[in-house]
Order: C-alpha cells, then sequence, then structure tokens
C-alpha cells in the first residue's frame, strides 16, 4: 500500500469517527433530533464519486460508529452496508449533480440505515430502536 492511499484511509477513519462524534453529541442537544452526520459524509461521497466511490468507505464508516453507538456492531455494520448500497443505486439512477439527486442519495440512505436498524431491533424483541 503506498504512503498516499495509507493517509488517505487514515483520513476517512478520521472523518468518520469526528462526524460520529459530532452527529452523537448534537442528537444530545437537540433531544434525538439532530442529523445524522456519518451517513450524510457517506452519501456526499457517493454523490461526488458515483459508481468509483469504495466499500471500504462503508466500513470505515461503521467502524467509527460502532464505536460510540449501543447497537451491535453486526446490526451497524450490515445497515451501513445496505445504506451504502442504496445510495449508490440511487446514484447510478439520478442526476447526482443537482441538488435534488443528492437529496435522494441522502434520503435512501438514512431510510435504508434506520430501516435496518427498526427491523434488526423488532426481531431481537427490543420495543424502541
Amino acid at each position: 500500500m503506498r504512503r498516499l492511499s495509507l493517509f488517505a484511509w487514515l483520513l476517512a477513519f478520521a472523518w468518520c469517527s469526528w462526524a460520529s462524534m459530532g452527529a452523537a453529541a448534537l442528537d444530545g442537544l437537540l433531544g434525538g433530533w439532530g442529523p445524522d452526520l456519518v451517513l450524510l459524509l457517506l452519501a456526499g461521497v457517493v454523490a461526488a464519486r458515483g459508481r468509483r466511490a469504495h466499500l471500504g468507505l462503508a466500513v470505515c464508516a461503521a467502524c467509527a460508529r460502532s464505536a460510540l453507538d449501543v447497537t451491535a456492531p453486526t446490526v451497524v455494520l450490515a445497515a451501513t452496508l445496505l445504506a451504502f448500497l442504496a445510495a449508490r443505486l440511487t446514484a447510478s439512477v439520478l442526476d447526482r449533480n443537482g441538488p435534488l439527486g443528492r437529496l435522494g442519495i441522502a434520503a435512501a440512505a438514512a431510510v435504508t440505515f434506520h430501516g435496518w436498524r427498526a427491523v434488526a431491533s423488532l426481531s431481537r424483541g427490543e420495543p424502541d430502536a
């Protein structure tokens, strides 16, 4: 692995960690109505890169989110990977350079991520997710 590539992956982990911490802080301040900054970062990269978006970024985002989340890491990893795939599929259909296309990409990622977490929590017998 080249040094520049290693540096890029370290920056990806750092940005995902900062976004995860910022989302947790905003959630506490806004009473659960804070934006999901990790999904916004993931959707933004997918919108900018399109089909060239790397699956490793979704793994970076899942690892950063698992460090601060009480949900099982396997559920977080599966939900993040599904959100990444939904964002990539949406990016291939919509105009990803326009504001409505980027909104659609972010919405597809958010709905998929939180929908999977809700299904996983219900299947495990937890009342609220």
